[in-house]
């Protein structure tokens, strides 16, 4: 038997896919937010600028990430009739 090469093949939404790799997106970006705050807060003197630079390009990436997930999931929620 052959595998499906495409998501409709598969009997996969594209619309319900959507939801999972947003979710992912601002997963990860909420990751890195982590791992900068914790950088910013080991960082030496010298390097706090910086790291807290790092900090909060991070934290507006995850704020851009979630903001689109939660779009997303309201016109899910409510379609345009």
């Amino acid at each position: 038997m052959a595998l499906p090469t495409t998501l409709s093949q598969a009997g996969i939404s594209e619309r319900l896919l959507a939801p999972a790799a947003l979710f992912d997106d601002w997963l990860i970006a909420e990751t890195e937010a982590t791992l900068a705050l914790a950088a910013w807060r080991a960082a030496r003197s010298a390097t706090k600028p910086r790291a807290h630079a790092s900090y909060r390009a991070a934290l507006d990436r995850e704020e851009q990430a979630s903001a689109v997930y939660a779009k997303h999931l309201n016109e899910v929620a409510h379609p345009a009739p």
